[in-house]
């Protein structure tokens, strides 16, 4: 081939290679550089710019924030008009490189660097230069490189093309919060689905971190996992008011990175070693209290003359006093892992959200209506008595005071009782030890008075002497719970208003099953009629196709048996005891219509100031407004909420000063569910209620008051 040949083909080649070279590239022996851009307007308007890097042969670049050392790719456009605009959308997430004792943020691939462009002039792609600059680096070796394009050179990309590489940027983690505690800086953000690798937080800001240090991983498991989270302790060198940067999480199956751009808050509350000792105690002495209200007095009453009209051995009565304390454990837990369990589903409850439910209002209804009949004498349980199990049954079996502890828990449901608030809230949101340590110590508070007597017997005797007095003891106890029976179809009504004449027509029907019941003791045919009328008033409230032949067939199997116990009456009863039973029926028929309307009427008669429904818009209006916000966390069913609200929020003290001051007062009703009102809850650190929270203009913090509220713990909030 002579030397004519291969010049021409030489010269050839080099002309074909030219296009390569005009179309937006540059190639070193290090990097090789492009540029795209989508369709340009010839009139100006918006459109991207790629510039795409390419390290070759072990070459790296660098992040936004080099690290210890490196320089960032640099960019600049020079654009034909005053107020054109060219705004980089963002970088991809880097690797972690450490030479000790370097430690630099690079990149080792190909990456692109997206800038969206503003012109408003007309355009000409020659008139646009493109300048850029960047430092390759390889081991100990680094070359600074440059290049100057025009736009005329780009290739021009679709912009679906564009786009997937801008979605393909790290995106703003929205949950995540930082602090700093100490010389650390802690990032908290939510947990992640799947097996954690690892967790690396790259700092946009020099000198803020250490970056050499070793950053901490710590997954929270707080049983749930929509309030369980993840910290990642970071070794800071200076106070940070703000962190800016990508937080990059690798699992199992990818790698994910987000942008970390929050200010810096105050250290959220977590329970040492020594608080949660604190947090336990005020456990404990929560269920202490629980043993005064209303709905749990009397049960522990019962236990209690059990054990002093009977005197059994000293072994029975601590077998009994422990399988008491095992029912009341039991039921605790159940309530905490059923929380636990709908929490984990994704339904958000807290501490009684049971409570929200017209069946399990229903329920506890039946059995407090059934108690307080218990007590005034009106039938006698031998499967309930505590006596029974005294004198009929082998004294080791202690299965009735195992349900009694039940049954104690049930009651108790409906309160929450001073500092229990703080407790449950720890509770519910701490790792599964801390939460089973909370709801244990709730468990022995709320048993430890019947446990201690059974412990030590000796001390009945400073108790009164058994005589008449208990029936007339037993006759009092039952009017706390009648009195909990009016207040649960006051809460019955705000749920269901349909449901409150089946239910009351359902308690009258077992009245009176009661009162024959008494005299014959049928409990095959009482138990049958409790199962019918649960079945009906399940129907009635559902009225699912799959029980509407049930309930008729059911329904008239109860008519018959109805009409068969009246038809039986007449020949086995008095006329004079038929006369009682329909003059008494006839009470019960005037106080079920005449007692509710009476609640509701005064329901609505007494309430503050018409207070406005919870809404977070009406609250940071009246902030922006320079008014201050009373938030009261309530439901018809937290028994320390409606005493709060008669006894102090509804005084003429308070109203007065709601009025001086302005003051939005603003109710939370949770009595119904709503997931607004829970999420604000959890804001607070809650889970159950009263909660109460003052917010004033100008204050990020709000003020928590007490749960037990007095007029002077309100006044002093607003000096």
């Amino acid at each position: 081939m002579s030397f004519k040949n291969i010049s021409v083909k030489l010269f050839t080649f080099l002309i074909l290679l030219l296009p390569l070279a005009s179309f937006g590239n540059f190639s070193s022996e290090r990097t090789d550089v492009h540029i795209a851009t989508t369709h340009i307007p010839d009139s100006g308007g918006e459109f991207y710019v790629v510039v795409t890097f390419k390290p070759k042969n072990g070459w790296h670049l660098y992040w936004e924030n080099p690290g210890d050392s490196g320089m960032p790719p640099k960019v600049n456009f020079t654009l034909p008009g005053a107020s054109d605009t060219a705004s980089l959308l963002g970088y991809p997430a880097p690797k972690l490189l450490m030479t000790p004792p370097l430690t630099s943020f690079i990149y080792d691939e190909s990456f692109s660097l997206v800038y969206q462009l503003n012109l408003r002039s007309t355009i000409n792609p020659e008139d646009i230069s493109v300048d850029i600059n960047w430092l390759s680096c390889k081991k100990a070796a680094c070359a600074p490189e440059t290049v100057t394009m025009t736009l005329k050179d780009a290739e021009v990309l679709p912009t679906k093309t564009v786009q997937s590489i801008v979605d393909a940027l790290p995106q703003l983690l929205f949950k995540g919060q930082a602090y700093q505690k100490n010389n650390e800086l802690v990032l908290r953000f939510p947990a992640q689905t799947g097996v954690l690798k690892s967790v690396y937080f790259f700092s946009k800001n020099k000198h803020q971190i250490e970056y050499d240090a070793k950053q901490i991983l710590n997954q929270i498991n707080t049983g749930d996992l929509q309030n369980s989270y993840t910290e990642l302790k970071v070794k800071s060198l200076q106070k940070i008011d703000h962190i800016n940067g990508y937080l990059t999480v690798k699992n199992a199956d990818e790698n994910t990175t987000y942008i970390i751009d929050h200010p810096i808050v105050d250290a959220p509350y977590s329970p040492t070693s020594q608080n949660i000792i604190f947090v336990l105690l005020l456990a404990l002495i929560s269920g202490l209290l629980l043993n005064l209200m209303p709905c749990v007095f009397p049960v522990l009453s019962l236990k209690v003359l059990s054990l002093m009209n009977y005197a059994p051995t000293r072994a029975s009565t601590l077998r009994h006093g422990l399988s008491y304390t095992a029912g009341i454990f039991v039921s605790f837990m159940a309530l905490f892992i059923g929380i636990s369990l709908l929490k984990n589903a994704g339904i958000s409850v807290g501490w009684g959200f049971q409570l929200q439910s017209p069946v399990m209002l229903c329920l506890l209804i039946a059995i407090f209506f059934l108690l307080a009949l218990n007590l005034l004498g009106s039938f006698e349980f031998k499967s309930f008595s505590p006596s029974y199990k005294f004198q009929k049954r082998d004294q080791s079996k202690a299965s009735s005071s195992f349900f009694n502890g039940i049954l104690t828990t049930i009651v108790a449901t409906p309160c929450t009782a001073p500092f229990m608030g703080t407790a449950i809230a720890v509770g519910l949101s701490q790792s599964y030890l801390k939460s089973f340590g909370v709801f244990s110590m709730l468990s022995l508070g709320l048993s430890l008075p019947f446990l201690l007597l059974a412990i030590w017997p000796k001390y009945l005797k400073y108790l009164p002497k058994p005589g008449p007095w208990m029936v007339k003891f037993k006759e009092l106890l039952s009017f706390p719970m009648l009195a909990a029976c009016l207040w649960l179809f006051w809460v019955l009504e705000s749920l269901n208003p349909l449901l409150l004449f089946p239910v009351i027509m359902a308690l009258t029907s077992l009245w009176v099953l009661a009162r024959l019941y008494s005299a014959d003791q049928n409990k095959v045919s009482f138990h049958v009629f409790i199962a019918l009328s649960w079945m009906a008033l399940y129907n009635y409230s559902y009225k699912t196709p799959m029980l509407t032949t049930i309930f008729y067939g059911l329904l008239l199997i109860s008519i018959l048996y109805i009409s068969n116990k009246v038809i039986e009456s007449f020949k086995i009863y008095s006329i004079q005891f038929i006369k009682k039973i329909c003059f008494e029926l006839l009470i019960a028929f005037g106080l079920s219509f005449t007692v509710l309307p009476l609640m509701n009427e005064f329901s609505t008669e007494h309430n503050i100031e018409n207070p406005e429904p919870f809404s977070k818009e009406l609250m940071q209006a009246a902030l922006q407004a320079n008014r201050p916000v009373f938030i009261n966390y309530t439901a018809r069913w937290c028994i320390t909420c409606q005493v709060n609200k008669s006894s102090v929020l509804e005084s003429d003290t308070i109203k007065k000063l709601f009025k001086k001051h302005d003051v939005l007062y603003l109710e939370a009703d949770w009595t119904n569910y709503s997931a607004t009102i829970t999420k604000s809850l959890q804001e607070h650190k809650r889970e159950s209620i009263p909660l109460y929270v003052i917010r004033k203009p100008g204050q990020e913090e709000p003020i928590i008051l007490p749960e037990l509220l007095s007029e002077n713990s309100i006044i002093n909030a607003f000096k």
